[in-house]
């Protein structure tokens, strides 16, 4: 059975995902419960989950505490209707901190109006959308609802979204205190004014420092925060975002030198089956020094070289000359492999800078001990290797 959790009187011909909401996130929510489902001794009836929510969001005396926590780590989908919030500041705080315990919290609707602190109570945040797109009201609802959270630094966003809802961010970027942003594009490769205001986007947090891009993006998405950043050099654009992860798909489709990533020093590539050099080499940061090769978080088997790593130190010197560190983390690459990359680098190379390469569980054994030792010795750089199969072997 889906329960619709009310704070206050309902609104007359309000429901679930309504567009009318007047200050609301639409992110999807009910209560989902199996039917077969016994629940006894406090919370029998749906009207009962309403005790949940008194005037001063304080639990019933009658709802024993642990069947709370049952319930709260069962609900899927929720429906918050709120009057008078707005001039509630310790309710708002509660309904805050008890939405964020929802561990199975997957479609979340609040309408009507909150106190201030509702907002500053949340500080990591992940929506999945999957009917937004078609949906400018209550996307545009959202992005208020992103951007008005004083305390939100870690936010992620995945599924598609109606162009307001990028537009609306755009415009209300200086109000957010977000840190770190991880997006998962489903559609943005073909839509020219979505990719553009979210490159603003970006560009115009002022405390955005990780920035993690999955998926491609519209060509305007480049130029425009290559624009914005360029025109917006007096106001420092971006000057805390120093980290900086993109995946094989994002790459496939980057375009030129983007200046919103101009500060950026931790650069971390994700792949999926293969590591392709031709694809890799699109990307250029000049400022960065660290770079990290690893597999997506969703891939299910370790990736590998999409051919022999022979030119890998040119490739590595197009993407910033500046390379202090470079790490190959849980990737298929073996001894033979590994011989080759580090033959590569004992060979004279224009990455000046480089000081340490790094193995982790790269399928590699006590057998290719002795060219790193050799390596070693050289004092051109510092070899480190952690032993071991990848995940997925």
């Amino acid at each position: 059975m889906t329960v619709i959790c009310t704070v206050g009187p309902a609104r007359p011909n309000s429901s679930p995902g309504s567009e009318g909401a007047s200050s609301a996130a639409a992110l999807g929510v009910g209560l989902e419960l199996p039917r077969t489902q016994s629940l006894n001794s406090g919370i029998e009836r749906p009207s009962d989950i309403l005790r949940l929510f008194t005037s001063t969001l304080m639990i019933s005396k009658n709802v024993p505490l642990h069947h709370v926590i049952s319930l709260s780590s069962s609900i899927e989908t929720l429906y918050i209707d709120s009057k008078d919030f707005g001039e509630r500041p310790s309710a708002s705080r509660d309904l805050a901190q008890f939405i964020c315990k929802m561990s199975h919290l997957k479609d979340l609707t609040l309408d009507g109006q909150y106190h201030d602190d509702f907002y500053s109570t949340i500080e990591t945040l992940g929506i999945y959308s999957k009917y937004l797109n078609k949906r400018p009201s209550t996307s545009r609802d959202l992005a208020q609802f992103i951007c008005k959270m004083t305390h939100l630094k870690d936010l992620t966003l995945a599924g598609q979204y109606h162009d307001d809802f990028y537009s609306t961010s755009s415009s209300m970027a200086l109000c957010a205190k977000i840190e770190t942003l991880e997006i998962y594009s489903a559609d943005l490769n073909e839509r020219l004014f979505a990719s553009r205001d979210l490159a603003q986007f970006i560009c115009k947090m002022t405390h955005l420092k990780d920035l993690t891009l999955n998926g491609q993006y519209h060509d305007d998405f480049y130029s425009a925060s290559s624009s914005k950043a360029s025109s917006a050099k007096s106001c420092n654009t971006s000057p805390t975002l120093t980290e900086l992860t993109v995946d094989h798909d994002t790459l496939k489709g980057w375009q030129g030198c983007c200046s919103m990533f101009d500060n950026v020093k931790r650069v971390t590539i994700q792949v999926w089956s293969t590591i392709n050099c031709n694809v890799i080499q699109r990307i250029h940061l000049p400022g960065a020094t660290e770079l990290t090769f690893q597999p997506q978080k969703y891939a299910g088997r370790p990736a590998g070289f999409h051919k022999e790593p022979t030119s890998l130190s040119n490739v590595l010197l197009n993407i910033s000359p500046q390379l202090v560190k470079v790490t190959f983390s849980k990737l298929n690459i073996g001894n033979s492999k590994m011989e080759l990359i580090l033959q590569a680098f004992r060979s004279p190379h224009h990455l000046k800078h480089l000081k340490i390469i790094r193995f982790i569980r790269c399928g590699s054994d006590e057998g290719v001990d002795d060219v790193i030792i050799a390596c070693n010795k050289d004092q051109v750089m510092e070899v480190e290797v952690e032993h071991g199969k990848p995940r997925g072997y």
